[in-house]
């Protein structure tokens, strides 16, 4: 293959992947989702875009930048922080995916992570991970439930008692149901229901109930609270996946470096 054949190959490869991520990070915004992750992604895929589109004009100018010597110390450097982001990008995800896999024993303490309320109702993404509860705690009738989330902006009610009157409702005992609602985070959905679990002398084995990323940082937490974490993941709707997904890597980021 010539070298002009490649470098027509590599154009129409960026630009399949910057019009597939476009696609893909912009789907979050049908349910009005805008964060910090598909903000990301809808960036990076503009820029592959920019590359197939200008692929000549910028592989002139990046030649013509590389023939001095802090040009090619800036690249170089510029390069090495590409590359060590997309691989710390990949590391994180195989831990997130094996944080999820990492099932609970019988005895396990249920703990549901919040997520937003839509008035009194679960959003779509909270209900997926009460779904995932449910099933739960109907195969383990002997495991005590603890719901997690205080009360938001825009939330008539805490996401601990929608939680309880979703589970409620679809057949979980109330008994078994232990709400904790003044929560604001995933760390202090933690923290608190560690102390519920002391009260009653629950098993510090939890499985957490939560979307399969986030399983991964929530389990960190968990383990600084001397709780054992395993995972009852929660089947993240597709369409806000992206945007979800990449907010995590910060939050891990954050998490891993700063707290």
């Amino acid at each position: 293959m010539t070298d002009a054949k490649q470098r027509i190959g590599l154009r129409i490869l960026l630009a399949v992947a910057g019009m597939a991520g476009l696609f893909w990070f912009m789907a979050p915004l049908t349910v009005r989702v805008l964060n910090i992750g598909n903000i990301t992604g809808i960036v990076l895929s503009l820029f592959l875009l920019g590359i197939a589109l200008f692929y000549e004009p910028l592989r002139r100018w990046l030649r013509h930048v590389r023939r001095t010597t802090v040009g090619r110390g800036v690249t170089n450097v510029v390069a090495v922080l590409l590359g060590v982001a997309v691989l710390s990008g990949g590391v994180l995800s195989g831990f997130m995916l094996t944080a999820a896999m990492q099932q609970p024993p019988d005895q396990a303490t249920v703990v549901v992570l919040g997520c937003k309320v839509n008035g009194t109702t679960p959003s779509l993404m909270l209900e997926r991970r009460l779904e995932a509860a449910k099933q739960y705690l109907l195969e383990h009738p002997e495991a005590p439930c603890i719901v997690s989330g205080g009360q938001g902006a825009n939330e008539d009610i805490s996401e601990a008692q929608a939680m309880k009157t979703w589970l409620t409702a679809n057949g979980i005992e109330e008994g078994r149901i232990y709400q904790e609602d003044e929560s604001t985070n995933t760390e202090e959905n933690i923290r608190n229901s560690k102390r519920i679990i002391e009260q009653n002398g629950f098993s510090t084995d939890i499985a957490v109930v939560t979307d399969g990323f986030h399983e991964f940082r929530a389990s960190l937490i968990a383990r600084k609270q001397y709780l054992t974490p395993y995972s009852v993941p929660a089947q993240t709707p597709w369409f806000v996946f992206s945007a979800y997904y990449v907010r995590e890597l910060y939050g891990l980021v954050e998490q891993l470096l700063l707290k």
